[in-house]
């Protein structure tokens, strides 16, 4: 049987650098050791095809049932996180985004990280 073992990228506080790989982890809350912190990639692209991990700011539009018709939904930013909980990757603290991945989520695009802030 192929095992397939979580993706994660490590960014380097000293370095200001990000590093990418597997490790051995379960999700949960963002680990750091030794100034370096692991954040697991959460399966998921964006609409562009942009990787999307545990940590990244993500702009998105919520699908609202009953919105007229040509009405686009609010465009919407929140930072992807594990919820342990739930046992999945949600968009905001208080998980009133959803899911990552959620078909309630459309245009989802990555925007920047916890790190960097904003790449616009």
């Amino acid at each position: 049987m192929n095992q397939k073992y979580p993706m994660f990228r490590v960014w380097d506080e000293k370095a200001g650098a990000w590093f990418y790989g597997m490790c051995h982890f379960y999700p949960g809350e963002i680990v750091r050791i030794n100034g370096l912190v692991f954040q697991q990639f959460t399966g998921m692209s964006d609409k562009n095809g942009k990787p999307i991990y545990e940590g990244d700011i993500v702009e998105y539009r919520q699908f609202i049932v009953g919105l007229g018709k040509g009405v686009k939904p609010p465009l919407l930013v929140d930072e992807v996180m594990y919820d342990p909980h739930l046992a999945a990757f949600v968009l905001g603290e208080d998980t009133m985004g959803g899911m990552v991945g959620d078909k309630c989520n459309v245009d989802l695009r990555v925007i920047g990280n916890i790190f960097e802030g904003k790449n616009e």
